[in-house]
């Protein structure tokens, strides 16, 4: 939830009653989920080291701007990489090891941003 709420404060956004996330300047959901799409593309702050992909999969299931649904939303695609890090562990530790960092988005070198 941490990076979330620093998602939200990097695209200029504030926390209003019911935990909604509501950006500023008139960004609706759509403008908002472009914005977050590019900084994963471009390997922007705080989406440096975030797959672009996992990205897209995660705002292609994303319907409002409530913060919890967000966070949900993310949860549920880091979900996916650590079940495979799971599977593989019976059978190939260090390939377990890089799906877990994948799957936590931590412990990784965050990646030089990409021109864009």
């Amino acid at each position: 939830m941490a990076a979330l709420d620093f998602l939200g404060t990097a695209l200029n956004s504030r926390s209003v009653d019911g935990g909604a996330l509501v950006t500023g300047g008139g960004r609706g959901l759509d403008q908002l989920k472009q914005e977050v799409q590019r900084r994963a593309d471009c390997g922007m702050p705080p989406l440096g080291g975030i797959a672009p992909e996992d990205v897209r999969a995660a705002l292609s299931r994303i319907t409002s701007l409530d913060r919890e649904h967000w966070a949900l939303t993310f949860s549920s695609v880091a979900g996916q990489h650590r079940e495979r890090a799971q599977a593989l562990e019976r059978r190939d530790r260090a390939e377990a090891a890089k799906e877990t960092t994948t799957s936590s988005h931590s412990g990784r070198a965050p990646s030089s941003p990409r021109k864009c």
